[in-house]
């Protein structure tokens, strides 16, 4: 019995180095960069692809400084109108990362009105459980139709568990988010991010397996989860049946970190960020049954956050280019760390014998051809970039022409780069 058992560990131990290198390697060659000191290669307080960014990019946080800080996510409501999930008390609530000293400072809802106002405004939580609380994370919005008002569904990292809620909210104002229900499962125990397909569909990233806010005893297990790039992560299908009962399943497994998530306009490519792994998963959708099917990945210059799409249909991806100084920012130890704001387009189809000329070459201090291969079908161009001085630790971009509207996951206010308002 011992010999066989020992017989088992050992294929074990040797499936588990077979996956490290293989798998493992090529992706921590990525990871690895991103721990790496890039204050040297980024300038202060940044580069922005469309004019000088000492001149054109603002960050935002009127009318309320203490209240607009760690805005995780931001997402069109209306046109030149966006959503925007704000928590600053993320400092001291933040269970993704084990921080979880005091639950009680709330987050909330912010509209910017960018097509009129150069300042935020709040938006009222209706009908919200009392005895919770309200820390919310990733975001999508369902905008409102002639029969439909707008869906708003959102993580939120609550103080007895981390939860999904949903709300309908007024696109005018005054604003106004009317609680609707809470969706609790074990397969989304740790949601991140979300994608709304209908006001009774959705997917939903789980980041982790294992948490912080599980018994003591799995809490490392939560940080060698992260540590090895272990792919635990996934995403959830759920649906809220006309009888109002929940149908939860797996949608797709195995991802290290599962992040940001964004679906295309023709609903069959669902799009993957994978943070610790520094990639970017596609997958693609069967609309009928609503099965997902992982075609192909390719690598980001950095751990990708949230993802968003342009208006022609362009990837924009942001995340962290140095780890390290993330993590500081995290614990409070750093009052900023280093933001990265990209677009992944696809190339044109390639004839053959064609070498590709260098990634990103526009962008003037740090290049992601400097990070990442040349992939043969999509290509990676820098769109802001910042030692943190200027803007921290960017969770989430969002392009509009060109206009760059950027959200913070540790850091004050809003980004908005806007050349014809100040480059003159």
């Amino acid at each position: 019995m011992l010999k066989r058992t020992s017989i088992v560990t050992q294929a074990l131990l040797i499936a588990v180095a077979v996956w490290i290198w293989q798998v493992g390697r090529p992706e921590w060659k990525h990871f690895n960069l991103a721990m790496s000191n890039v204050q040297t290669s980024i300038p202060t307080p940044g580069y922005y692809f469309a004019g000088d960014a000492n001149r054109t990019c603002e960050v935002i946080t009127r009318p309320d400084p203490s209240g607009i800080r760690h805005c995780e996510d931001g997402v069109h409501i209306a046109d030149k109108k966006l959503l925007i999930t704000c928590d600053p008390g993320r400092l001291v609530w933040n269970p993704i990362m084990g921080v979880m000293a005091d639950p009680s400072q709330n987050g909330a809802f912010w509209i910017y009105d960018y097509g009129n106002e150069d300042y935020l405004r709040p938006v009222e939580l209706v009908g919200f459980p009392a005895g919770r609380t309200f820390h919310p994370l990733g975001l999508d919005v369902l905008p409102a139709t002639v029969s439909e008002p707008a869906y708003v569904f959102t993580a939120n990292l609550d103080a007895m568990a981390s939860v999904v809620d949903i709300f309908t909210v007024s696109d005018k104002a005054p604003y106004k988010a009317f609680y609707k229900r809470t969706l609790s499962h074990p397969f989304i125990h740790a949601p991140n991010s979300l994608v709304a397909i209908s006001p009774t569909q959705l997917y939903i990233s789980v980041d982790h397996r294992f948490t912080p806010r599980m018994p003591k005893w799995t809490t490392k297990l939560a940080l060698l989860e992260n540590a090895f790039q272990a792919p635990f992560g996934w995403i959830a299908y759920v649906e809220i049946l006309p009888n109002g009962r929940v149908k939860y399943r797996k949608a797709a497994n195995f991802i290290n970190f599962a992040n940001g998530l964004v679906l295309s306009r023709d609903g069959k490519e669902l799009v993957v960020a994978s943070s610790v792994a520094c990639a970017i998963r596609f997958y693609d959708r069967d609309p009928a049954t609503n099965k997902l099917r992982f075609r192909e990945k390719i690598p980001a210059p950095f751990p990708p956050d949230n993802l968003r799409h342009d208006l022609e249909g362009n990837i924009i991806v942001a995340g962290h280019p140095h780890v390290p100084q993330l993590w500081e920012a995290i614990y409070g130890t750093r009052s900023y760390a280093p933001s990265w704001i990209g677009q992944i387009s696809r190339r044109k189809p390639l004839l053959n014998g064609t070498i590709l000329a260098p990634d990103d070459q526009a962008a003037p201090f740090i290049k992601a051809s400097d990070r990442i291969p040349q992939h043969p079908k999509y290509e990676f161009t820098t769109l802001y970039y910042s030692d943190g001085s200027q803007y921290s630790c960017s969770s989430t971009g969002i392009l509009d022409g060109a206009e760059l509207i950027g959200m913070s996951l540790m850091g004050p206010g809003i980004l908005h780069c806007k050349p014809a308002l100040r480059d003159k």
